[in-house]
Parts: structure tokens; C-alpha cells; sequence
């Protein structure tokens, strides 16, 4: 039964990780042509707001570790 919580909770994991990924994909994908678009600054915009969620996350994570 335990065993099948920690596969059960790999696989979920392993699904999340899949899908921050695709999602972090298409931020860059849409930034890369917004500046092809010669929209510049909105390209930077979009990859400034990304990195600040990243680095969010990276804190609230952080923190609850700690706990």
C-alpha cells in the first residue's frame, strides 16, 4: 500500500515536472516572437516577469523547506 503512495506520488511528480516545462517553453517561445515581432520590449518584459515568478517560487519553496 505504502509503495503504491510513493509510485502513485513519483508519477504525479513526474507529470508536474512535464508540464512546468512545457509551460516555461511557451514563455520563451512567446517572448522569441514578440522580439521577432519587433516588439522588443515586450519580449523582455515577458522574460523579466518569468524570471521574477521563478525566483518566487524558488523563495516560497525555500521557506517551506526550512519549516
Amino acid at each position: 500500500m505504502i509503495e503504491e503512495q510513493v509510485e502513485d506520488e513519483k508519477a504525479v511528480a513526474s507529470l508536474l515536472m512535464e508540464m512546468m516545462i512545457t509551460v516555461e517553453v511557451a514563455i520563451i517561445k512567446a517572448a522569441i516572437n514578440q522580439i521577432k515581432a519587433g516588439k522588443i520590449d515586450d519580449g523582455i518584459s515577458t522574460l523579466e516577469e518569468y524570471v521574477v515568478s521563478k525566483e518566487k517560487l524558488g523563495e516560497n519553496i525555500k521557506v517551506k523547506h526550512n519549516d
